[in-house]
């Protein structure tokens, strides 16, 4: 719950610019049934090296005979899990895994929904908005599979009777975030993951009246993300089609014409039954982010300063650590200006202080340079998960 369960973050970082971000997941005993499978693909994903692919994209139809055993409202499609995967095929139509130094998956949202909205008469297809993202999200939508950070494979698994339950799904969106990093002959990580900002694109940024949307706490310490003019690399430097690299030095023009794309797909396998009368829906949590202040609402990411010159290696570590409820409090009610579906649902459900509330799932989302990342109950002092880095990414 909130006071009683608030999570504190304990993370540690090699000394570089990063974001990391929690996904929790809260509910407030079915018998085992048969888990089923439901595989989409996204649409083509075509980037050149150095490029951006950021945005929500055309929905993606399931099978008419799904639709149809969930239409009338009689059974509820319940997601136990999902796991999403970065693919392409060959010549030959086989399909392979996209390994980490090729594409840089920055994290993945797919969301199981009723469509919402017309389809369009040009193509008869329904293109997800950032606006109509958040229609069919707010309104009709669930996130069924998260993935993210420097690994592939996490897979979001709920234990029963826990359940994403789903009314009359019948399209699937896809949010993405990819970055093609995809050069010959270089298999390791890539300076382009930490989206480093082009000299264009700094100009324009120094354009911008307000500043980045800090924490308190990163406001006070000085931290060079929290100012345009010291702002060198993240989020704001990694718009949809853009480049991370300098195209007047490095291409012919500014879409680097020349270069051929790279063809990717996005995979997202959804594993599901049909609801049983115990089981209990999910919704997701106020929390979690290293950097936030309440519910999340602040800025995600941070540049982590030097240590000072000479400096032993095991002594340059920097540590961060956040407390945030976990779940969405009465006392915040209204906080939230925005007008859509999703801002009713969270200020229905908003819970006392003293409420108690099941964690059923958190995701750690990791990047490059981080060493370590704990999820942990501040009252009692339990750690409740942990990830850390390993040399063979495992």
């Amino acid at each position: 719950g909130f006071c009683m369960m608030a999570s504190a973050w304990s993370v540690v970082f090699r000394r570089a610019s990063i974001k990391l971000v929690f996904f929790a997941t809260l509910a407030a005993t079915q018998a085992e049934a048969a888990i089923e499978e439901l595989t989409v693909y996204s649409p083509p994903i075509r980037l050149r090296y150095g490029q951006v692919f950021q945005k929500s994209i055309e929905l993606v139809d399931i099978p008419a005979d799904l639709v149809a055993r969930y239409a009338d409202g009689t059974k509820v499609m319940a997601v136990s899990g999902g796991q999403f995967e970065l693919v392409r095929f060959d010549k030959d139509g086989k399909e392979m895994p996209v390994t980490l130094h090729d594409h840089y998956l920055h994290h993945a949202l797919c969301l199981l929904a009723k469509r919402d909205g017309k389809p369009t008469a040009a193509n008869n297809s329904f293109v997800v908005s950032e606006i109509n993202w958040h229609t069919i999200y707010n309104a009709t939508g669930k996130i069924v599979s998260r993935a993210g950070s420097d690994c592939r494979g996490p897979r979001l698994e709920l234990q029963p009777p826990f359940r994403i339950l789903v009314a009359q799904p019948e399209v699937l969106a896809f949010h993405l975030h990819i970055i093609n990093t995809n050069r010959a002959g270089e298999r390791k990580p890539s300076p382009l993951v930490e989206c480093p900002c082009t000299p264009e694109r700094r100009k324009q940024l120094l354009t911008r009246k307000a500043a980045p949307n800090c924490s308190a706490a990163l406001i006070a310490s000085g931290n060079t993300a929290c100012n345009w003019s010291t702002y060198v690399a993240g989020v704001f430097c990694c718009h949809d089609q853009g480049f991370l690299i300098d195209t007047t030095e490095e291409c012919s023009d500014s879409q680097c014409s020349e270069a051929i794309p790279d063809l990717v797909y996005g995979k997202v396998t959804v594993f599901y039954e049909d609801a049983e009368p115990g089981a209990r829906d999910v919704e997701r949590g106020a929390c979690c982010s290293a950097t936030s202040g309440d519910e999340g609402k602040s800025q995600k990411e941070f540049d982590i300063p030097k240590c000072a010159a000479g400096t032993p290696q095991d002594e340059c570590v920097f540590y961060l650590e956040n407390v945030q409820e976990l779940a969405y409090n009465v006392k915040h009610k209204g906080s939230y200006k925005v007008k859509h579906h999703l801002v009713e649902i969270l200020e229905k459900n908003r819970l006392q202080g003293d409420d108690l509330v099941y964690l059923v799932n958190a995701q750690p989302h990791l990047h490059m340079n981080a060493l370590s990342i704990q999820l942990i109950d501040d009252v009692t002092g339990e750690v409740i998960c942990e990830m850390h880095q390993t040399e063979d990414n495992k």
